[in-house]
């Protein structure tokens, strides 16, 4: 049995905003502990508003996640 679920997911409002640039999640895929081809795996997935493009916030956000997800999440 496998289970999926959304560990984290964030809105983006950069300063001076007064709506959402953008938002990014990481979803993690965790196996029941079965022992049965047990797999872990992430997905990241982001959007941003066209407002937004070519002014680095993307960049910003996926690299926000990645040390969250390497980090206090606990990837490998």
């Amino acid at each position: 049995r496998r289970r999926a679920f959304t560990l984290l997911h964030y809105a983006v409002v950069p300063d001076g905003w007064r709506e959402m640039a953008g938002a990014i999640a990481l979803d993690l895929d965790r196996v029941d502990g079965s022992g049965q081809g047990e797999e872990n795996g992430a997905e990241m997935g982001y959007w941003l508003a066209p407002a937004a493009w070519n002014r680095g916030y993307g960049t910003e956000m996926v690299r926000a996640m990645l040390a969250c997800a390497f980090g206090p999440v606990g990837l490998d």
